[in-house]
């Protein structure tokens, strides 16, 4: 037999999971549309898995910057005049644990890139708790 305290200890854990699951498909941001998703195309892309979650940040052909947990939008940056573009997101794990997670796309290439051959070199920072877990020169992107 199951104690009362065992299931009252599974079913908040089934009521933790669906909480995660609603709260991950509410994180599109509301001014993106499933149209202006499918007119991106992706110039660069880096899937990073962290502990049992896996997160990707994209570059887009139109000079977006993308941050995605799971397959789900988190963050989007449209091209402007900002450098460097900033998205991201906190990564929950295991009995409370999060981890913050944030890219940085610096499209005027940012401290120690070198140039290139048309003066311009791009650059992608990506942290864990402020700890770089990947640091990319990068060519702009073609079109």
């Amino acid at each position: 037999a199951i104690s009362a305290g065992a299931r009252n200890s599974s079913m908040t854990s089934q009521n933790i999971t669906r909480t995660r699951r609603l709260a991950e498909r509410l994180a599109l941001p509301r001014n993106l549309t499933k149209s202006h998703l499918r007119k991106s195309t992706v110039s660069h892309r880096f899937d990073i898995p962290h502990f049992h979650r896996r997160f990707s940040v994209l570059i887009t052909d139109d000079g977006g910057l993308e941050l995605w947990l799971d397959g789900c939008l988190r963050k989007r940056r449209e091209p402007s005049d900002r450098d460097p573009l900033y998205v991201w997101t906190n990564i929950e794990l295991d009995w409370e644990e999060h981890h913050y997670v944030e890219a940085r796309y610096f499209r005027r290439g940012g401290e120690g890139v070198k140039s290139g051959e048309n003066g311009k070199r791009e650059k992608l920072l990506v942290t864990v708790n402020g700890a770089p877990i990947l640091e990319r020169s990068l060519a702009p992107p073609s079109g």
